[in-house]
Protein backbone atom coordinates (compact mmCIF):
# COMPACT_ATOMS: atom_id res chain seq x y z
CA UNK A 1 0.00 0.00 0.00
CA UNK A 2 1.21 3.49 -0.81
CA UNK A 3 1.06 6.50 1.50
CA UNK A 4 -1.21 9.50 0.83
CA UNK A 5 1.88 11.45 -0.23
CA UNK A 6 2.90 8.84 -2.83
CA UNK A 7 1.94 8.26 -6.45
CA UNK A 8 2.82 5.44 -8.81
CA UNK A 9 5.38 6.44 -11.43
CA UNK A 10 6.42 3.91 -14.06
CA UNK A 11 10.00 3.51 -15.19
CA UNK A 12 9.05 4.86 -18.61
CA UNK A 13 7.88 8.13 -17.06
CA UNK A 14 10.99 8.32 -14.93
CA UNK A 15 13.01 7.86 -18.13
CA UNK A 16 11.08 10.65 -19.88
CA UNK A 17 11.88 12.99 -17.00
CA UNK A 18 15.56 12.02 -16.93
CA UNK A 19 15.89 12.44 -20.69
CA UNK A 20 14.52 15.99 -20.41
CA UNK A 21 17.43 16.89 -18.08
CA UNK A 22 15.34 19.30 -16.01
CA UNK A 23 16.40 21.89 -13.43
CA UNK A 24 15.03 21.67 -9.86
CA UNK A 25 11.85 23.73 -10.21
CA UNK A 26 10.87 22.02 -13.45
CA UNK A 27 11.39 18.61 -11.84
CA UNK A 28 9.24 19.55 -8.87
CA UNK A 29 6.52 20.91 -11.13
CA UNK A 30 6.36 17.75 -13.24
CA UNK A 31 6.01 15.58 -10.14
CA UNK A 32 3.39 17.95 -8.68
CA UNK A 33 1.26 17.79 -11.84
CA UNK A 34 1.58 13.99 -12.03
CA UNK A 35 0.57 13.69 -8.37
CA UNK A 36 -2.38 16.03 -8.92
CA UNK A 37 -3.74 13.88 -11.77
CA UNK A 38 -3.12 10.69 -9.80
CA UNK A 39 -4.80 11.87 -6.60
CA UNK A 40 -7.73 13.98 -7.85
CA UNK A 41 -11.08 12.13 -8.12
CA UNK A 42 -12.35 12.05 -11.68
CA UNK A 43 -8.89 12.57 -13.19
CA UNK A 44 -6.52 9.93 -14.48
CA UNK A 45 -3.58 9.52 -16.81
CA UNK A 46 -5.62 7.01 -18.80
CA UNK A 47 -8.31 9.62 -19.51
CA UNK A 48 -5.66 12.19 -20.38
CA UNK A 49 -4.14 9.76 -22.88
CA UNK A 50 -7.56 9.18 -24.47
CA UNK A 51 -8.58 12.85 -24.65
CA UNK A 52 -5.76 14.89 -26.13
CA UNK A 53 -7.88 18.06 -26.24
CA UNK A 54 -8.89 17.98 -22.56
CA UNK A 55 -6.69 20.24 -20.46
CA UNK A 56 -6.59 20.25 -16.67
CA UNK A 57 -6.52 23.41 -14.58
CA UNK A 58 -5.16 23.54 -11.04
CA UNK A 59 -4.51 26.28 -8.51
CA UNK A 60 -0.81 27.01 -8.18
CA UNK A 61 -1.17 26.94 -4.41
CA UNK A 62 -2.29 23.32 -4.67
CA UNK A 63 0.89 22.42 -6.59
CA UNK A 64 3.06 24.33 -4.12
CA UNK A 65 1.55 22.36 -1.25
CA UNK A 66 2.62 19.18 -3.06
CA UNK A 67 6.25 19.85 -4.06
CA UNK A 68 6.97 23.45 -3.10
CA UNK A 69 9.65 24.22 -0.54
CA UNK A 70 8.10 23.62 2.92
CA UNK A 71 6.86 26.76 4.69
CA UNK A 72 7.67 28.91 1.67
CA UNK A 73 4.86 30.54 -0.32
CA UNK A 74 7.18 30.50 -3.31
CA UNK A 75 5.38 31.02 -6.63
CA UNK A 76 8.79 31.24 -8.30
CA UNK A 77 8.71 27.44 -8.47
CA UNK A 78 5.68 27.61 -10.74
CA UNK A 79 6.82 30.56 -12.85
CA UNK A 80 10.39 29.34 -13.35
CA UNK A 81 9.28 25.74 -13.72
CA UNK A 82 6.92 26.70 -16.56
CA UNK A 83 9.70 28.63 -18.29
CA UNK A 84 12.15 25.75 -17.93
CA UNK A 85 9.64 23.24 -19.34
CA UNK A 86 8.96 25.16 -22.54
CA UNK A 87 10.12 23.17 -25.54
CA UNK A 88 10.64 19.90 -23.68
CA UNK A 89 8.60 16.79 -24.43
CA UNK A 90 6.91 16.34 -21.05
CA UNK A 91 3.92 18.62 -21.73
CA UNK A 92 2.18 19.50 -24.97
CA UNK A 93 0.25 22.30 -23.23
CA UNK A 94 1.43 24.29 -20.23
CA UNK A 95 0.04 27.73 -19.51
CA UNK A 96 0.36 29.89 -16.42
CA UNK A 97 -2.67 32.15 -16.22
CA UNK A 98 -2.15 35.91 -16.34
CA UNK A 99 -3.02 36.17 -12.64
CA UNK A 100 -0.22 33.73 -11.82
CA UNK A 101 -2.60 31.80 -9.59
CA UNK A 102 -3.72 28.96 -11.88
CA UNK A 103 -1.98 26.56 -14.26
CA UNK A 104 -3.54 24.72 -17.18
CA UNK A 105 -1.68 21.72 -18.56
CA UNK A 106 -1.78 18.54 -20.58
CA UNK A 107 1.04 16.01 -20.56
CA UNK A 108 2.57 15.16 -23.94
CA UNK A 109 1.08 12.24 -25.83
CA UNK A 110 3.52 9.53 -24.75
CA UNK A 111 3.77 10.57 -21.10
CA UNK A 112 0.18 9.83 -19.94
CA UNK A 113 0.08 6.57 -21.90
CA UNK A 114 3.41 5.50 -20.38
CA UNK A 115 2.13 6.51 -16.93
CA UNK A 116 -0.53 3.80 -17.05
CA UNK A 117 0.96 0.72 -15.42
CA UNK A 118 1.02 -2.36 -17.62
CA UNK A 119 1.85 -5.97 -16.79
CA UNK A 120 5.47 -6.48 -15.69
CA UNK A 121 6.16 -2.73 -15.65
CA UNK A 122 8.82 -1.48 -13.29
CA UNK A 123 7.60 1.39 -11.16
CA UNK A 124 8.24 3.47 -8.06
CA UNK A 125 5.95 4.88 -5.43
CA UNK A 126 7.29 8.43 -5.51
CA UNK A 127 6.80 10.33 -2.25
CA UNK A 128 6.20 14.03 -2.94
CA UNK A 129 7.26 14.81 0.63
CA UNK A 130 10.72 13.62 -0.41
CA UNK A 131 10.65 15.52 -3.72
CA UNK A 132 9.77 18.82 -2.06
CA UNK A 133 12.61 18.63 0.47
CA UNK A 134 15.41 17.44 -1.84
CA UNK A 135 17.42 20.45 -3.02
CA UNK A 136 19.17 19.39 -6.23
CA UNK A 137 18.07 17.67 -9.45
CA UNK A 138 20.58 14.85 -8.88
CA UNK A 139 19.06 14.18 -5.47
CA UNK A 140 15.54 13.81 -6.89
CA UNK A 141 16.79 11.57 -9.70
CA UNK A 142 18.78 9.41 -7.27
CA UNK A 143 15.70 9.16 -5.05
CA UNK A 144 13.28 8.10 -7.81
CA UNK A 145 15.66 5.42 -9.11
CA UNK A 146 16.28 4.18 -5.56
CA UNK A 147 12.55 4.04 -4.79
CA UNK A 148 11.99 1.95 -7.90
CA UNK A 149 14.50 -0.80 -7.02
CA UNK A 150 14.60 -0.72 -3.21
CA UNK A 151 12.21 -3.66 -2.76
CA UNK A 152 13.87 -5.85 -5.39
CA UNK A 153 16.01 -8.89 -4.53
CA UNK A 154 19.21 -7.13 -5.57
CA UNK A 155 18.50 -3.36 -5.55
CA UNK A 156 20.68 -1.69 -8.15
CA UNK A 157 20.43 0.86 -10.95
CA UNK A 158 22.57 2.89 -13.34
CA UNK A 159 22.94 6.60 -12.57
CA UNK A 160 21.10 8.85 -15.05
CA UNK A 161 24.38 10.54 -15.90
CA UNK A 162 25.74 10.86 -19.44
CA UNK A 163 29.26 12.06 -20.10
CA UNK A 164 28.32 13.60 -23.45
CA UNK A 165 25.65 15.74 -21.79
CA UNK A 166 26.80 16.24 -18.19
CA UNK A 167 30.59 16.23 -18.41
CA UNK A 168 33.24 13.83 -17.16
CA UNK A 169 32.46 11.72 -14.11
CA UNK A 170 35.19 13.31 -11.99
CA UNK A 171 33.56 16.72 -12.53
CA UNK A 172 30.11 15.60 -11.36
CA UNK A 173 31.04 12.86 -8.89
CA UNK A 174 30.77 15.15 -5.86
CA UNK A 175 27.17 16.09 -6.69
CA UNK A 176 26.13 12.46 -7.06
CA UNK A 177 27.86 11.44 -3.83
CA UNK A 178 25.95 14.21 -2.07
CA UNK A 179 22.76 12.84 -3.59
CA UNK A 180 23.63 9.33 -2.37
CA UNK A 181 24.29 10.63 1.14
CA UNK A 182 21.02 12.55 1.30
CA UNK A 183 18.86 9.77 -0.14
CA UNK A 184 20.65 7.01 1.75
CA UNK A 185 19.87 8.66 5.07
CA UNK A 186 16.23 9.16 4.14
CA UNK A 187 15.67 5.60 2.92
CA UNK A 188 17.86 3.92 5.53
CA UNK A 189 20.27 2.38 3.02
CA UNK A 190 23.99 2.43 2.31
CA UNK A 191 25.25 2.73 -1.26
CA UNK A 192 28.07 1.32 -3.36
CA UNK A 193 28.85 3.35 -6.49
CA UNK A 194 30.80 1.38 -9.09
CA UNK A 195 32.22 3.24 -12.11
CA UNK A 196 32.36 1.21 -15.32
CA UNK A 197 35.51 1.98 -17.35
CA UNK A 198 35.46 2.02 -21.15
CA UNK A 199 38.43 -0.13 -22.20
CA UNK A 200 39.03 1.92 -25.36
CA UNK A 201 39.05 5.38 -23.77
CA UNK A 202 39.93 4.50 -20.15
CA UNK A 203 37.15 6.88 -19.13
CA UNK A 204 34.09 6.21 -16.96
CA UNK A 205 31.18 5.35 -19.25
CA UNK A 206 28.50 4.67 -16.64
CA UNK A 207 28.12 4.26 -12.87
CA UNK A 208 26.23 1.43 -11.27
CA UNK A 209 24.67 1.96 -7.84
CA UNK A 210 23.93 -0.90 -5.45
CA UNK A 211 21.72 -0.19 -2.45
CA UNK A 212 22.35 -2.00 0.83
CA UNK A 213 19.48 -2.05 3.33
CA UNK A 214 20.29 -2.72 6.99
CA UNK A 215 19.22 -6.34 6.43
CA UNK A 216 21.32 -6.97 3.36
CA UNK A 217 19.96 -9.15 0.52
CA UNK A 218 23.40 -9.37 -1.08
CA UNK A 219 25.26 -12.68 -1.07
CA UNK A 220 29.08 -12.96 -0.84
CA UNK A 221 30.79 -11.93 -4.06
CA UNK A 222 27.73 -10.07 -5.41
CA UNK A 223 27.99 -6.64 -3.78
CA UNK A 224 31.56 -5.57 -4.54
CA UNK A 225 33.31 -6.07 -7.90
CA UNK A 226 36.41 -8.24 -8.08
CA UNK A 227 38.49 -5.28 -9.19
CA UNK A 228 38.02 -1.68 -10.27
CA UNK A 229 38.97 1.89 -9.57
CA UNK A 230 37.07 4.73 -8.00
CA UNK A 231 34.51 2.53 -6.23
CA UNK A 232 32.81 4.73 -3.62
CA UNK A 233 30.89 3.87 -0.47
CA UNK A 234 28.17 5.91 1.21
CA UNK A 235 27.55 4.70 4.75
CA UNK A 236 25.33 6.49 7.27
CA UNK A 237 25.55 9.73 5.32
CA UNK A 238 29.34 9.68 4.88
CA UNK A 239 31.25 8.82 1.71
CA UNK A 240 34.68 7.45 0.89
CA UNK A 241 36.47 6.12 -2.18
CA UNK A 242 38.15 2.72 -1.88
CA UNK A 243 41.67 1.92 -2.95
CA UNK A 244 42.11 -1.28 -4.93
CA UNK A 245 43.49 -3.21 -1.90
CA UNK A 246 40.51 -2.00 0.17
CA UNK A 247 38.15 -3.10 -2.59
CA UNK A 248 39.71 -6.56 -2.87
CA UNK A 249 39.49 -7.01 0.91
CA UNK A 250 35.72 -6.51 0.66
CA UNK A 251 35.21 -8.99 -2.15
CA UNK A 252 32.96 -11.33 -0.12
CA UNK A 253 31.30 -8.75 2.10
CA UNK A 254 27.49 -8.74 2.17
CA UNK A 255 27.22 -5.23 3.61
CA UNK A 256 28.86 -1.94 2.81
CA UNK A 257 30.24 -1.45 6.31
CA UNK A 258 31.24 -4.91 7.51
CA UNK A 259 31.76 -8.50 6.38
Amino acid sequence: MSKPSEFLCTERCIQHIEDAHLPLYALRLVHACHYFVDQTPGLSMQNMALHQDRHYTVRCQTLLEVTGTPEANDFDMIREGVEELQGCKIFNYLDLHESGRKLTFHFANRYPDDAVRKKNDKFAFVDVDQVRTLRKPEQIQFYTRSAMVLRSDYPKFVLPWKQSRDGAWLKVKKRWLTAARQVGLRLGVDCVLIPQINVETDEVSQVQVKLVPKVSPWSPGKLFPRDGQGVALVINGKSETLSRPELRARRNWRRADQA
